[in-house]
């Protein structure tokens, strides 16, 4: 499948999957980077449904979905898959991406010969679905400072010597539906708490200095003073 496929890169901030055209409802597969599947609602607000690291497969609900013509109100919905209710979903680039745009006709001619294709991605989309249950369940039941641990975590760079995170807080902030000065006011707070270290020169980040605590704090699990010290 991938013969057929087009390989893309994009920067941060790009819609790489708005659903506006046709071809948009292929399916992608992420090579490198890291995006985020998100839901915005008129108002402006957002948050994060999913997080997208290489080898996830993006758009496979849709992509099922229009593979049987014959319901077409499924169909319908497929086609206009980026408004959900009164909101919009799309799939935003966090860091430099790569991602690979799969032929929509080889992916049906392949899972057609191949049953056990069907089988892995009905698993990727169940994955996907108790990752988001999972999220829902924080976003309802945890506090702002145990969601932005999570999120910290999920977002952080490990392939240098020092754990960092390159997002801006506004972007953060739109992750925890939440807004920049509370995320700002939880970031001081850990920074004081000695378990982050934040560069505010040119190419800006968010070094994990106590990734165990900042681990235990997003399960909830407060450490005592001075554990991890």
């Amino acid at each position: 499948m991938a013969e057929d496929g087009v390989l893309a890169t994009h920067a941060p901030g790009d819609l790489i999957f708005e659903g506006t055209d046709p071809g948009a409802l292929s399916p992608l597969l992420l090579v490198s980077g890291l995006a985020r599947t998100r839901l915005t609602q008129a108002s402006g607000r957002m948050v994060t449904v999913r997080y997208a690291r290489p080898g996830a497969i993006i758009g496979l609900v849709p992509f099922f979905i229009r593979m049987d013509p014959s319901r077409p109100r499924l169909t319908n919905w497929a086609t206009s898959w980026r408004q959900v209710g009164g909101e919009s979903r799309d799939v935003e680039v966090l860091q430099k991406t790569v991602v690979l745009h799969l032929n929509v006709n080889r992916v049906r001619a392949a899972m057609t010969t191949h049953p056990d294709l069907v089988m892995l991605c009905a698993r990727n989309i169940a994955e996907q679905l108790v990752a988001t249950q999972q999220r829902l369940a924080d976003e309802l039941f945890q506090p702002v400072r145990s969601r932005l641990a999570t999120h910290l975590l999920t977002l952080a760079d490990r392939s240098g010597a020092v754990i960092v995170v390159r997002v801006s807080h506004e972007a953060i902030a739109g992750a925890l539906g939440s807004v920049r000065e509370v995320v700002s006011r939880q970031l001081k707070q850990l920074e004081r708490e000695g378990i982050l270290r934040r560069s505010d020169g040119a190419g800006r980040y968010i070094e994990i200095v106590k990734p165990e605590v900042l681990r235990q704090i997003a399960l909830g699990e407060e450490p005592l003073l001075g554990e991890g010290r």
